[in-house]
């Protein structure tokens, strides 16, 4: 039933006309990860490529004002939010973003650039609908009559949402001054330093510290292959003890994962996100590394041996290779083919299954061709013990 309702949810916003699909789509993934973290498969999450952040005002506030006459080329007279927007306004024009626009639109009336706004609170964010600022103040009688309305102001490059009340904005050409109070960037439930990643032949370890945690639930890690744009779940703390979060801790602690399911010579980025107690995911890292390759060739002894009935045998190619990996009884009759045909440079684990063959001992063989002209034959022995 919660699933049911959910889904209803997320359809019912997705077909609300009006909404950017910007916010359709994010609201979308804000609605579904948390259930589909729940069920901790790998590959199946929704993640966007950054995770939607909110500065309620609940949790602080900054109040900016521009007097009539000041001048709006001064830092003093600019609200610079973050890099990408620095609000402003002339003496005699409505409000623009004076770090990518040198005055308002008057044209397309689409300043300040780079944002979009909505009447209401990010407390009902799933149920807002955003436009430019001139079509959001129009909608309640003009900018003047906006003073003292709850408002949400979009950045868009960051996609942060905050909290915004005008509480001053003088009309037509009589100096440009406004005021308003805004939201304050929410600190980061999780302060997270030192992320690194070590390489090895077959494997990649990404590892990281946490300073404190606030209603930290865990950790997942997505990854991404080089040239392919798609994100995919390699790690979640409802499948991996490792990642699971201390909830709420002024000390921290260390946390690290290891993924096998890797390529040799193939590189990979790492995106380590934050999930709340709530389900509120947070972007902390992303990293990229490349998988080591194996300078030789190898045939390694098998694992367990003596065996029954299964038993793991590995081998490692320094170049991409076309691979045949067979077992021979003890008159050396082939008994099973484990492999056969193209393979890239890296280390291979292959189960070899005794169950339908006799105690006693048994020979694998490989024989690898590797594209620059390299051979590699070895043998080694394994005793089936029922």
């Amino acid at each position: 039933m919660k699933t049911s309702k959910r889904l209803l949810h997320l359809f019912l916003i997705w077909s609300r006309p009006g909404a950017s699909a910007r916010f359709m789509c994010a609201n979308a993934m804000r609605l579904l990860n948390p259930f589909i973290l729940s069920l901790g498969i790998p590959g199946l999450l929704v993640f966007s490529a950054e995770a939607q952040t909110t500065w309620s005002s609940s949790s602080g506030t900054i109040t900016f004002t521009k007097s009539d006459y000041a001048d709006w080329t001064q830092a003093a007279n600019q609200d610079r939010i973050t890099s990408d927007v620095w609000i402003t306004r002339a003496n005699n024009q409505a409000i623009f973003n004076i770090k990518s626009e040198s005055s308002y639109d008057a044209t397309h009336n689409t300043s300040p650039a780079g944002t979009e706004w909505a009447i209401g609170t990010t407390a009902d964010i799933h149920s807002l609908t955003f436009s430019t600022w001139y079509n959001t103040v129009q909608s309640v009688g003009g900018p003047p009559s906006s003073v003292g309305k709850d408002m949400v102001v979009h950045l868009i490059a960051d996609d942060v949402y905050i909290d915004i009340k005008f509480l001053s904005y003088t009309g037509g050409n009589k100096g440009g001054g406004f005021s308003y109070v805004r939201a304050a960037e929410t600190p980061l439930p999780v302060q997270a330093t030192g992320f690194k990643a070590i390489s090895d032949i077959g494997s990649i370890t990404i590892s990281w510290r946490t300073e404190s945690e606030v209603d930290n639930a865990g950790f997942v890690v997505m990854k991404q292959q080089s040239g392919i744009s798609n994100w995919q779940l390699a790690g979640s703390y409802k499948a991996d003890q490792n990642l699971e979060g201390l909830g709420t801790s002024s000390t921290g602690r260390n946390y690290s994962f290891t993924d096998n399911k890797v390529v040799s010579g193939r590189t990979y980025g790492y995106r380590v996100q934050s999930v709340s107690t709530s389900g509120v995911v947070k972007g902390l890292s992303t990293i990229s590394v490349t998988v080591d390759v194996p300078k030789t060739f190898a045939l390694y002894q098998n694992y367990p041996n003596p065996f029954n009935p299964e038993t793991v045998i590995s081998y490692q190619l320094s170049v991409a290779s076309n691979v045949k990996l067979e077992v021979y009884n003890a008159i050396g009759v082939k008994v099973a083919t484990l492999a056969n045909g193209k393979q890239d440079a890296g280390v291979y684990d292959v189960t070899f299954d005794g169950a339908g063959f006799a105690s006693g001992v048994y020979f694998y063989r490989i024989v690898a061709a590797g594209d620059g002209g390299q051979t590699f034959v070895s043998t080694k022995k394994l005793i089936l013990m029922k």
